[in-house]
């Protein structure tokens, strides 16, 4: 393996498991198929790979043997330009229906937050090992792309773009089910809630 710049290798299992998941997106399929299944669910986010590991029950020669996959995976795909850099992965945004755009308007005067932006999140954890995740904002980010659809301005973090951009998010109401609905063309795999994904 060719080491850069550095003999230190970018992720070490010390690392934080939340954050070497959101800069290494690669990094989660390589600790799903090592047995750190449910990033968010058993293992604490907040975690070391190490710790939450041998909380899983990995025995450390399989935690080396992990963490030397990871930064192989990370060699073989590159981590995506840094924010502010232009990319056709980060240019690509999400599409909100209108159906659900009414939605989320209902719900922001439930609330009494109408007049702010509607974020959406990709964050570590659920069955799938990420997980969307919405909420209501009126602080916009340097980070942030910023688009207004049928009239909601939305929120989605540039990090949040190399895992859901194209997606689009929708919102049924039938007898069998109500709630938001995302189709992600990025999502290899889906838990049977449809919350979570890797």
């Amino acid at each position: 393996m060719q080491q850069s710049q550095s003999t230190r290798p970018p992720v070490t299992k010390d690392m934080i498991i939340a954050n070497v998941a959101a800069k290494y997106p690669a990094a989660v399929q390589v600790m799903l198929s090592h047995g750190l299944h449910c990033i968010g669910c058993h293992a604490n986010t907040e975690d070391s790979i190490e710790a939450g590991a041998l909380s899983h029950g990995i025995p450390p020669q399989e935690i080396e043997a992990m963490v030397t996959d990871i930064n192989e995976a990370i060699e073989a795909r590159p981590t995506p330009a840094p924010s502010g850099s232009c990319g056709s992965a980060e240019e690509e945004n999400i599409i909100i229906t209108e159906r659900a755009v009414k939605k989320v308007v209902t719900m922001m005067e439930a609330e009494q937050a109408s007049g702010r932006a509607f974020r959406v999140q990709v964050v570590p954890g659920g069955c799938s090992g990420m997980s969307y995740h919405f909420d209501f904002d009126d602080k916009e980010t340097p980070d942030d792309v910023v688009s207004v659809q049928h009239g909601l301005k939305v929120f989605v973090d540039k990090n949040s773009l190399r895992f859901v951009g194209g997606a689009t998010i929708d919102y049924v109401e039938t007898l069998k089910e109500s709630g938001f609905k995302i189709s992600n063309p990025k999502a290899k795999h889906s838990c049977g809630c449809g919350s979570s994904f890797s």
